[in-house]
């Protein structure tokens, strides 16, 4: 079943003539290649500006940066090693009791 066949081409051209436009139907590629150049020629689209890239990269800035805190975080947050932790005699020695009365 093909659509485009129960076009009513005269209907069509009629509404666009009465509305200020035009009709447009393309049978082939060639067809629809010349309706692309009218168009083109009716309603002229601006070229994009061009735009530049840098060309060195610079994502390993942020990256490193990540990486580091990252590894300092985990460092701070967990159990140092023992031979990274000062010496804390007062956490390390047990709790003496007091048998004094508190006066």
């Amino acid at each position: 079943m093909n659509p485009s066949s129960d076009l009513d081409e005269d209907t069509l051209t009629t509404v666009a003539g009465r509305t200020g436009g035009r009709y447009f139907r393309a049978r082939n590629r060639g067809e629809l290649e010349s309706i692309y150049a009218m168009l083109d020629e009716l309603e002229p689209v601006p070229a994009p500006h061009e735009t530049f890239r840098p060309v060195k990269q610079l994502f390993h800035i942020p990256l490193s940066a990540a990486i580091v805190l990252s590894l300092l975080l985990a460092l701070l947050t967990s159990e140092l090693p023992r031979w990274l932790r000062r010496a804390r005699p007062e956490r390390d020695a047990a709790p003496q009791a007091t048998s004094e009365a508190p006066a």
